[in-house]
């Protein structure tokens, strides 16, 4: 029995009581809209954190419903279902990633730090009632916390920092990341046995982890320049590779896993273009910007 089937058990029947099944179905009904409700009293006073909370809620939506597609992984079944399972398929949990996502808009705000704990507290009980009802494998929420929190994180960043150009769109690194993450999750899982088109494996290693490497170079890129010169070895290269290589290690010592040096150099491949591509764009970007500054200066 594996811990996935063991917690469901656990909270799906070991641990079942009118009192707790009531406040699950509340959680798992109500909870999921208290979050990103609050956009509206603060579409006046506080119009950036409201948009970020909509800009979660969408692109957390539309995350988790071709993740489902993608996995396709079924239901529970032979559990308690305190309430009708949806139509369609289990992971992630979208109950988990649009209730983290809202947490995650919140967590850097300006805001009380009672108030961006409780939100999480919120999310985490929202996810966890999602056994409870017999909806989900605890798996599926713990993916939907992880996508929930970086897509959150990257709304925040895209629209309530007031950041421009790289600095702005740096924030996607960490959406980007938890994808990594929930895919690698989904394989430990067994769960991608529906990429069946030739090849796709490797070109999910080399865009996954390559776009990785694209992020972390705007992310260090100071602005639109790298801190780091063009004969240092590049962090944004060196910090994912080391990171699949003990992905790759961990499955060597897996059960029904096996390391694949292809796979590695799949990954090796998407970091180098891409890092390189992120190079490009940020030098083109300090060029134009010095060419703004230099048709603003004053004629002497």
């Amino acid at each position: 029995m594996t811990l996935d089937t063991l917690l469901l058990e656990l909270l799906n029947q070991r641990v079942a009581h009118p009192l707790l099944d009531s406040l699950a179905l509340l959680l798992t009904t109500v909870g999921l809209a208290a979050l990103p409700a609050l956009a509206v009293p603060w579409w006046r006073s506080r119009r950036p954190l409201a948009l970020a909370l909509v800009l979660s809620q969408g692109a957390g939506l539309a995350a988790a419903l071709l993740l489902q597609r993608l996995v396709a992984r079924p239901r529970p079944e032979g559990v308690r279902v305190l309430l009708g399972q949806p139509d369609c398929f289990s992971f992630p949990s979208g109950h988990a990633v649009l209730t983290f996502a809202a947490a995650g808009a919140l967590l850097l705000a300006p805001l009380p730090r009672r108030l961006r704990w409780s939100a999480l507290l919120l999310a985490a009980l929202v996810a966890a009632s999602r056994v409870v009802v017999g909806h989900h494998w605890p798996s599926d929420v713990l993916a939907g916390a992880v996508l929930g929190v970086a897509i959150g994180l990257a709304a925040h960043g895209l629209v309530a920092r007031g950041a421009r150009g790289a600095a702005r769109w740096r924030w996607l690194l960490w959406p980007q990341a938890a994808l990594v993450v929930v895919l690698s999750l989904a394989a430990w899982l067994d769960l991608l046995g529906s990429l069946s088109v030739p090849l796709s494996d490797k070109a999910l290693h080399f865009w996954l982890f390559g776009a990785i490497s694209f992020w972390l170079a705007l992310w260090w890129g100071g602005g639109g320049q790298l801190r780091r010169g063009w004969r240092r070895l590049p962090w944004a290269v060196l910090l994912p590779f080391g990171l699949a290589m003990a992905e790759e290690a961990a499955q060597a010592w897996t059960p029904n896993r096996s390391a694949d040096l292809e796979d590695l150099g799949c990954d090796l491949a998407g970091m180098i273009c891409c890092y390189l591509l992120a190079r490009l764009l940020l030098a083109l970007g300090q060029r134009r910007g010095s060419v703004r500054a230099s048709a603003r200066a004053p004629a002497a």
